[in-house]
């Protein structure tokens, strides 16, 4: 059984566990109100928050690594394509046969 207190005038209720987390009238007061959690679903409540805190902990973790390795993925190609870009535009310093044998 659980015991509570009706939360609009204070009187002491009892309520089966079953009807935990439920909907109940105060014989008193007449008002409707939730009955409290028992201890053991209170209990299992707060082990599934604590999982869902750690699961969702996990994934944040997993896609800060994820958008990091993108980072890094795209600022090596943008390195790379500058490195590319600045070897096209540089003059050639080869000379040809030709062009040697002209100023000879």
């Amino acid at each position: 059984m659980i015991q509570y207190k009706c939360p609009f005038c204070k009187t002491e209720l009892e309520t089966e566990e079953a009807l935990s987390g439920a909907q109940d009238t105060c014989p008193e007061c007449g008002r409707i109100h939730p009955v409290p959690l028992s201890k053991q679903d209170l209990t299992r409540a707060r082990k599934e928050q604590k999982a869902e805190q750690k699961r969702a902990r996990k994934e944040q973790k997993a896609a800060r690594a994820a958008a990091w390795e993108a980072a890094m993925v795209a600022a090596v190609e943008a390195q790379r394509a500058r490195k590319q870009q600045e070897r096209l535009n540089q003059p050639s310093n080869t000379t040809t046969l030709e062009s040697r044998s002209n100023n000879a």
